[in-house]
């Protein structure tokens, strides 16, 4: 579902944006159970979690990004 994932990223990006942190958080997690192999939803999640000092799950969001797309 590549085009349900892009909107969800971009439904992310504009709460992220007018700092609804919680609600973006949740859109690029669905964004990701719509589309495992979302990349884009992936990167901003595992920096947003890494920004946050949520080193693990930034961790476990990077390792998914390289099972996904090794390249």
């Amino acid at each position: 579902y590549p085009r349900v994932a892009h909107v969800q990223y971009l439904v992310a990006l504009s709460r992220l944006i007018t700092g609804e942190r919680e609600s973006g958080l949740a859109a690029l997690h669905d964004c990701l159970t719509m589309s495992p192999g979302a990349t884009t939803c992936a990167i901003l999640l595992g920096e947003l979690q890494a920004y946050a000092g949520d080193c693990v799950s930034a961790e476990r969001t990077a390792r998914r990004i390289i099972e996904v797309d090794p390249e």
